[in-house]
């Protein structure tokens, strides 16, 4: 056989291999939550745990922390790059309802942060429950006994807050009854939020998704149900935000 025959042939084969290793993405790697150790009974506060679990996810360069059937209750988690949240049906994080189980960032208290990350995500049927009616009668509580500083005084906490991330993705959860505002994003690009739920009218100021000099913002097949404005713009301006096919609680289109 012709010797430049056999040398093409194998260069087709190595380029046609290269092209079909690119087309197939890296699976993506489930961990379940109770290989942590973390408890889906309500009551065990699951803080470390959950922590640990996203950071290791996160080192071993990405992957998907699973929540299956059950009430995991938790004090401020920060997410880390390429790391989702994953809940299932039947499946939700419960806030702590003791002001001090928050953590700030930029003066705003939050049950999950992010800031400066990458490519994050909380997706599923479950949901996340704010437990503002209680959290917000311990800061009054402890406020009045002195043991809050005043800076504190007016403080109640996000359900979400992000700070400079990129390629954040929330799709199908539902999130309720935060103390503060439920969703804030401040200074990130690229924001998907599809067919997300969002009830919380215990606070009358309780915004439903604020946005902060934020670039790339898609908000698709939305529910909002909040007191105040169900999408507000604040702070910096914010470029290239469409929504589609959302709704407030009052039938209008967002």
């Amino acid at each position: 056989m012709n010797t430049k025959l056999i040398l093409l042939a194998c260069a087709c084969l190595c380029t046609a291999a290269g092209h079909s290793q690119q087309a197939v993405p890296s699976p993506v790697t489930d961990y379940k939550a109770s290989l942590f150790g973390i408890r889906s009974d309500g009551i065990t506060m699951n803080t470390n745990s959950i922590q640990k679990a996203i950071d290791y996810i996160g080192e071993q360069g990405g992957g998907r922390l699973c929540f299956y059937v059950g009430r995991y209750r938790t004090g401020s988690i920060r997410l880390k790059s390429n790391v989702t949240l994953r809940l299932e049906e039947g499946a939700g994080l419960i806030a702590s309802a003791s002001p001090y189980d928050y953590d700030f960032l930029n003066g705003t208290a939050a049950l999950i942060i992010a800031d400066g990350q990458e490519h994050v995500a909380i997706t599923g049927k479950g949901f996340i429950e704010g437990e503002g009616a209680l959290l917000s009668g311990r800061i009054d509580e402890q406020t009045a006994r002195g043991n809050l500083p005043k800076s504190r005084e007016s403080f109640r906490p996000a359900v979400i807050y992000m700070n400079r991330c990129t390629d954040i993705r929330l799709d199908g959860i539902l999130s309720n009854n935060a103390a503060g505002d439920v969703q804030v994003y401040e200074r990130c690009t690229g924001l998907e939020v599809n067919g997300v739920t969002v009830i919380s009218r215990l606070n009358p100021k309780t915004r439903g998704i604020v946005l902060d000099g934020c670039v790339g913002v898609h908000l698709t097949g939305m529910y909002i149900d909040t007191p105040a404005k169900e999408i507000a713009l604040k702070g910096a301006v914010s470029g290239d935000v469409k929504v589609r096919e959302s709704k407030n609680a009052a039938g209008k289109a967002l």
